[in-house]
């Protein structure tokens, strides 16, 4: 019977490591993906303050629009009163009426690029 017993104890003490060493592993792992995941967290910081620089970026962009757009009426309300007060259809009258509406286009051009830009 002593030989029964030692079996048993051999036994039970291999069942005792290999829960003790499946436990170690369990920590290990978790550790591991807990460390992976505070990873991601700060990949995605990281990404948060690159769009913010992007929105930045896009609102500077609409405040210079928006000031061109200002500019543009501005030029074009210039234009309207230098004029004799009578539409008149003299080749410098109709040049004039194309370069403002040249200049209209102007801004969308700028903003349109400048989005392209910035959504690269």
């Amino acid at each position: 019977m002593p030989i029964d017993d030692e079996r048993a104890a051999w036994l039970t003490g291999l069942r005792i490591a290999d829960r003790d060493i499946h436990e170690a592993l369990d920590a290990e792992v978790a550790a591991r993906e807990i460390a992976g995941l505070h990873l991601r967290v700060a990949a995605l910081h990281a990404q948060v303050d690159g769009l913010r620089g992007a929105v930045r970026v896009r609102d500077e962009l609409l405040r210079d629009h928006q000031v061109a757009i200002a500019e543009r009426d501005v030029r074009i309300e210039t234009l309207l009163h230098s004029g004799t007060g009578a539409p008149s259809h003299t080749p410098a009258a109709t040049l004039v009426a194309h370069l403002v509406q040249r200049a209209a286009r102007v801004p969308g051009r700028i903003v349109r690029s400048a989005t392209r830009v910035a959504g690269r």
